[in-house]
């Protein structure tokens, strides 16, 4: 049988003697606290890419995961890639990588030897 509210006397349910501010919750909030990650830590810009039409800009976003998946997990729908006015890509995307890279991370030097 579920528990009854009705046995309780109004006397009972008195709010004026119970302060909030004397509840501490410090444990349960550390314990359920919901920690979000703040910043562009996750984010990687990657510059000097070849410009590409929009036919050709799929190809370049397969290659950048398959770079990108040695230091983090990341979706096609994570990388940015800004096309100009002409059609073809600005050489550069932005990523979201599922977590922050290791410090050691460093894209400088990988080249691009495909053709795309």
């Amino acid at each position: 049988m579920a528990p009854s509210f009705d046995h309780l006397r109004d006397e009972d349910l008195d709010e004026d003697d119970f302060d909030m501010d004397e509840v501490d919750i410090s444990d349960l909030r550390e314990k359920y606290e919901v920690q979000l990650d703040e910043g562009y830590d996750t984010f990687v810009v990657i510059d000097g890419l070849p410009a590409v039409n929009e036919d050709q800009k799929p190809k370049l976003v397969k290659f950048l995961l398959k770079k990108l998946a040695t230091v983090g997990k990341t979706r096609e729908d994570m990388i940015y890639m800004p096309m100009g006015d002409d059609g073809m890509s600005l050489r550069y995307a932005m990523a979201q990588l599922g977590l922050k890279p290791p410090p050691s991370f460093r894209t400088h030097g990988i080249l691009l030897t495909k053709s795309f």
